[in-house]
């Protein structure tokens, strides 16, 4: 899924803003803003009870959040439901302490299987706002 078709589910099924708009830039290190929020997409085939989020996106988006007033929240869509989490509130707290490196697809989109080592958390789906996916 490309992450207009992610905003535009997000807007028409799971009750976002609609004044949610996509970043400028295919750089922009998050996806889509408005003057409350940033938020950074993930679309995965499977569900899991635990995702993987980079800790430079974490320290990145955090910082533009901090900065411009915003919450930063990480939207994982799957097959079948919808978890965010929002970042800040998790970082505020002191929440995201535990850290691992791990090889990871250097770019899921490619569709080359080229591995790097990233460090990353883990975020649960338990601790996450879920919604289920509504099948059109």
């Amino acid at each position: 899924m490309t992450d207009a078709e992610i905003l535009q589910e997000l807007k028409a099924n799971h009750g976002i803003s609609e004044d949610f708009r996509l970043s400028r830039g295919k750089n922009d290190p998050f996806d889509a803003y408005n003057d409350k929020a940033i938020l950074e997409f993930k679309y995965r085939s499977s569900n899991w009870d635990e995702f993987y989020i980079e800790i430079h996106k974490i320290a990145v988006n955090y910082h533009i959040a901090e900065k411009t007033g915003r919450q930063f929240h990480f939207v994982i869509m799957t097959k079948d439901n919808v978890y965010t989490w929002n970042i800040t509130e998790k970082v505020n707290k002191k929440e995201i302490s535990s850290f691992e490196i791990i090889a990871l697809p250097y770019n899921q989109q490619d569709g080359k299987n080229i591995k790097v080592n990233k460090l990353v958390t883990k975020l649960k789906t338990s601790e996450s706002f879920r919604r289920k996916r509504v099948k059109n």
